[in-house]
């Protein structure tokens, strides 16, 4: 090389070109301000109107505070902004830490002197030095090279080294595996080609968690139904009963309100889900989306990238065939031809996966005669093989069969080596000669092979087990790479994925083209590019699919961002983990295993004590709505609420959320939960309502009646809490009896507090009669809603 007639860019050059907005800007995008993202948590409507309830009581118990106990009910709302604020913060933060680039500096050439400097103070048109084990910050073209070898398999996904000649494109994001360079800067900044795919990975990826969605849902249409109710409620009531019952009229309409307003619920979830994550901490897994381990328990089809997912990355050695009478003979051990080849490849000094898979198979430290090279001839794209000469030993080659033999000597090995490449194993052959390579560096036709290396990519540990288990679970199972068909299917098989058949080569089909067929009939896919993997999930959820993607690449940024959950090793690039929604920090598959175990535990959890709450939302807005055409003020007051709450939902459904629970996971959320608080529901309005009727019939004062009402939905609430928890246990059957016991303590210590009346015999055989309905009519109604909703 000789770089140092290059005198590169002036130093005016170089400033008149940062100021044009020519320099190696890596295209941040503007991430939300913390003041942004505070602003948006607090000034919900939901938090908004909370607030202007909590604001109501405080103003109706000014002279009178034995009403304030009331505004216990927005301890739920401050909890769970703070919760939401601590999740999207820490999403902005990953996203601006974000980075591609890994190197810290770089050599350049400007005013005919070597520098070194910031990647970030490159411009375009520099000239730069990069030698092995580098990673290039910025697209380039090779001006001068004797010998470089690329690693772009983060790009593309194909995990062959690539050779570059002069003029050869250099992409930012790859890695210099063997040789030096000198290269011109052609695109900086987000102009670069893994700045456009970074660009998918800093848009921060929507939720799609169906719990959260489906209470994002409900919280949307309980909004309006709580403006509209708690107007029409207030207003018929005050012109009714008029203004000297304001307070107690004013505080049991907030009451009708919150009843509503399934709070406790979203902060369950939360803790539900923050638990999850330190769970599975332990299990070495980092989750930068909390709601995604409730995805991955609902995937129907998992596509995996093969290199650095499946396999490690790494090459190792299988096998070493001497040669014996023509034929690969493994069980032949010369100790001599390997202390000859062990030191022939660190005389060679090159860092692909490749050499380094052979020095670990022959650790130069095992060698028990030494051999003096004097020569080497580097690999070049050119002449497709590496060597070394020693004036006692001759010339020893190294390369593929096609490139070092002659014909005659490929055709002699042609069937042994067809057998490993079948099995997506790579051969290379180890030939020697007594003649040295002319300078046109053409092999003489007397090489002769002497062995050959059989190297496999490393499959990563618990691959097979991993993606037996999600077989057997009914996921489909799709593998996507960036190399051959043929290699990917090899590498199936020896995951011990036989099932996966078709396989399909994507470069052969049009980027236009639908692939709604494709995707179903086929498990392999083959010389795929960063965007028709994207392309790829899009069609499998077009299709109606739940998609995971695994991935450790740049070239994996598209479809990991596309996936509905999205997976990443914690070995692979920034781009890639930062766009994931869960990183295997120790890049262990197997713990996705425990992942979706995780998951399974979060969604049957919550999906049974959503019953509990939603109970009491449904309850609560059916009497509010018949309120408005009842003479009376609705009948319980917030703090009996919180009693409610506290020992049949809140309480219990923090414990329940926490139990194992290894279930498959079926069907959509909200309609499962929404079978079960419907009905129940629909009881406690049907008894409270009876019981509006029949309390003056009896003569039950006001405060009786009041002290029933709570009684009766006390007791529907241990009923579905009762159902909600099977199968019993003894976990269970204790946090059962505690509710129940909290509940009848509070009648009987704490009366006042709770605004509840002490009743006598007669009022209590009374609402015990109202409590024998409750079990028959929920049965009833049950039946008859499912009839209806089928």
């Amino acid at each position: 090389m000789k770089e140092k007639t290059h005198n590169g860019l002036t130093t005016t050059e170089v400033e008149k070109r940062r100021a044009e907005g020519l320099g190696n800007d890596n295209g941040k995008v503007k991430s939300k301000s913390t003041k942004e993202i505070v602003f948006s948590h607090v000034f919900t409507l939901f938090n908004i109107l909370n607030f202007i309830l909590l604001l109501v009581i405080i103003g109706v118990s000014v002279g009178d505070w034995q009403y304030i106990k009331n505004g216990l009910f927005f301890n739920l709302i401050v909890i769970n902004t703070f919760i939401g604020l601590y999740q999207e913060i820490r999403a902005r933060n990953a996203v601006e830490r974000l980075t591609l680039i890994t190197q810290d500096d770089v050599v350049v050439i400007r005013d005919g002197k070597k520098q070194n400097i910031s990647p970030d103070d490159i411009v375009l048109g520099d000239y730069l030095i990069i030698n092995a084990g580098e990673q290039l910050n910025v697209d380039s073209k090779v001006i001068e090279t004797e010998y470089l070898q690329m690693d772009e398999s983060l790009l593309t996904g194909e995990s062959n080294a690539i050779n570059k000649l002069e003029n050869d494109e250099l992409l930012a994001g790859s890695f210099v595996l063997s040789g030096k360079a000198l290269i011109e800067v052609t695109k900086v900044g987000k102009d670069t080609f893994a700045s456009k795919i970074l660009n998918e990975a800093k848009q921060v990826k929507k939720s799609r968690s169906q719990i959260m969605k489906s209470l994002n849902f409900i919280v949307k249409i309980l909004i309006w139904v709580i403006l509209i109710v708690g107007l029409a409620l207030i207003s018929s009531k005050l012109i009714r009963l008029g203004m000297n019952d304001f307070k107690p009229i004013v505080v049991s309409t907030v009451a009708a309100l919150v009843g509503m307003i399934p709070e406790g619920l979203v902060l369950l979830t939360s803790i539900a889900f923050a638990v999850g994550v330190i769970r599975l901490s332990k299990s070495k897994i980092l989750l930068n989306d909390m709601s995604s381990i409730e995805t991955l328990a609902r995937i129907d089809t998992l596509c995996l990238d093969k290199t650095g997912t499946i396999t490690s990355g790494n090459m190792k050695v299988s096998n070493l065939h001497l040669i014996n009478d023509g034929k690969f003979d493994s069980s032949k051990d010369d100790r001599r031809l390997k202390d000859i080849i062990s030191q022939a490849f660190f005389k060679l000094d090159d860092n692909n996966a490749t050499a380094t898979a052979i020095k670990n198979y022959l650790p130069l430290d095992e060698v028990s005669e030494k051999i003096e090279f004097e020569k080497v001839y580097a690999f070049s794209s050119d002449k497709k093989w590496s060597g070394v000469n020693s004036k006692t030993e001759g010339t020893w080659i190294f390369g593929a069969p096609e490139f070092v033999l002659n014909k005659d000597e490929q055709k002699l090995y042609a069937s042994q080596i067809d057998e490993l490449t079948n099995k997506g194993l790579r051969v290379l052959v180890v030939a020697h000669t007594d003649s040295v390579p002319g300078g046109d560096m053409k092999l003489s036709e007397d090489v002769e092979a002497i062995a050959f290396f059989e190297i496999e990519d490393e499959l990563r540990e618990n691959a097979q087990k991993t993606l037996e288990y999600f077989h057997k679970q009914g996921v489909d199972i799709k593998i996507i790479s960036g190399d051959s068909p043929k290699t990917v299917n090899a590498i199936s098989k020896r995951a011990g994925i036989d099932n996966l058949i078709n396989q399909v080569d994507m470069s052969k089909i049009d980027d236009n083209a639908d692939l709604s067929k494709i995707v179903e009939e086929n498990q392999l896919f083959g010389r795929v590019t960063p965007f028709k993997k994207q392309a790829i999930l899009e069609a499998l959820q077009k299709n109606g699919h739940v998609v995971a993607m695994t991935g450790d690449g740049v070239n994996d940024v598209p479809a990991l961002k596309k996936a509905d959950c999205s997976v990443a090793m914690a070995q692979g690039s920034e781009a890639a983990k930062v766009s994931s929604d869960i990183v295997l920090v120790e890049n262990n598959l197997a713990a996705m295993i425990d992942a979706v175990y995780e998951g399974r535990r979060i969604i049957n959890n919550v999906e049974r004590v959503a019953r509990l709450f939603l109970t009491k939302t449904v309850y609560s807005a059916l009497l509010a709505v018949l309120f408005i055409f009842l003479k009376d003020r609705f009948p319980l007051f917030p703090i009996q609420f919180t009693l409610l709450s506290t020992f049949t939902i809140g309480t219990p459904a923090f414990f329940l959320a926490l139990r194992a629970n290894k279930e498959r996971v079926t069907g959509n959320f909200l309609k499962k939960v929404m079978e079960e608080a419907i009905p129940a529901g629909l009881t406690a309005t049907i008894i409270i309502l009876l019981h509006y009727y029949l309390g003056p019939i009896v003569g039950l004062d006001s405060g009786e009646q009041n002290t029933i009402s709570v009684m009766i939905l006390s007791g529907l609430g241990l009923i579905v809490l009762a159902r909600a928890m099977k199968p019993i246990d003894l976990f269970s059957l204790v946090i059962f009896i505690a509710c129940a016991i909290g509940l009848i303590g509070a009648f009987i210590f704490f009366p006042k507090f709770f605004f509840l009346k002490v009743l006598g015999m007669y009022e209590f055989t009374y609402g015990i009669f109202l409590l024998l309905l409750i079990v028959p009519l929920i049965f009833f109604i049950k039946i008859l809603f499912k009839k209806i909703v089928k």
